[in-house]
């Protein structure tokens, strides 16, 4: 177990910092917050000017701050894919984080960054040594079940300046829409990709980008951003900003639903349906008419012949 543990301290440290290549310069003495950078593969660092005084509300704040970054700031939420905190304690110089159930859906990525993030932004305060993570009441756990334990920032190491980042070669499908925008067009593509994000991730990405092919319309305006992705019982879970609801493709709805919906299904061996959420809400209708409530399956009829 401990050997386990030993290694679990060196992935992390070799993972949690490796996509900070281009932080921001933060003074030897500025308090400071980390952010996901924008493809959700590393960390980013801050500065950040704390107003509470006492140690609980100054580590509350310093939560709140992660999930809010600053207008303009180009980073994204440290607490993604619908993660809240729920309460937050101190004892004896331990923060204890409490976060609602969606934490158990994060990629290993995903909870890597979060993890090391948070853990060096809170024991920034010379109050606190470390941080005691729990989802709703109950403490986090390994993939043994074994408690996890009070995490420490000696567990990580910051900017260790080192990429373990490997690219993988990739066949995906991505359905556009034909011309004059009401089918869908199915194109199969090889792709080069960072093997540290998800399939699921590119795909959406890719469609966002669009298509300069005469006979296709791009289904998403190139304004949308992918928050987050979880695959999880068959279903991805695709978080999309706001910016999803207000601005289109040159496409009809249901063929902008459905680009994403069949590009992803029929790329991914382990998803069946789809559920499209808008900043972590999916009790939503997309152009009025379009109800975001349940997962979407594939849909044949809307593919041209």
């Amino acid at each position: 177990m401990k050997a386990t543990k030993i290694f679990t301290m060196i992935l992390l440290s070799l993972l949690v910092f490796s996509g900070c290549d281009r932080q921001e310069e933060v003074g030897k003495d500025q308090s400071f917050v980390y952010y996901l950078n924008l493809d959700g593969t590393g960390l980013e660092k801050r500065a950040y000017e704390y107003t509470e005084k006492s140690t609980l509300k100054r580590a509350q704040e310093a939560l709140e701050a992660m999930d809010r970054p600053e207008e303009g700031e180009k980073v994204r939420s440290l607490l993604s894919e619908g993660v809240k905190v729920k309460k937050v304690t101190i004892s004896k110089g331990v923060v204890g984080v409490h976060f609602n159930g969606a934490f158990t859906g994060l990629t290993k990525l995903s909870e890597t960054l979060l993890l090391g993030g948070m853990t060096y932004t809170l024991t920034q305060f010379p109050e606190i040594d470390g941080v005691q993570v729990y989802i709703d009441d109950s403490e986090l756990a390994d993939a043994e079940g074994q408690a996890r334990g009070v995490l420490h920032k000696e567990d990580f190491i910051e900017n260790i300046g080192a990429s373990i980042h490997t690219t993988e070669t990739a066949k995906i499908t991505l359905y556009y829409g034909n011309q004059t925008g009401d089918k869908l067009v199915k194109r199969t593509k090889s792709v080069r990709y960072n093997s540290n994000s998800s399939i699921e991730k590119l795909v959406a990405e890719k469609l966002i980008k669009g298509t300069k092919a005469k006979e296709e319309t791009p289904p998403l305006a190139s304004e949308v951003i992918v928050l987050g992705v979880t695959v999880k019982d068959g279903i991805c879970y695709l978080n999309l900003s706001e910016s999803f609801m207000s601005t289109q493709g040159k496409t009809s709805p249901e063929v902008t639903i459905y680009s994403l919906v069949n590009s992803i299904i029929d790329t991914s061996e382990s998803v069946q349906k789809v559920q499209i959420s808008i900043n972590g809400e999916s009790d939503v209708k997309y152009k009025e008419n379009i109800s975001l409530s349940k997962p979407f399956s594939k849909n044949r009829d809307i593919i041209e012949e």
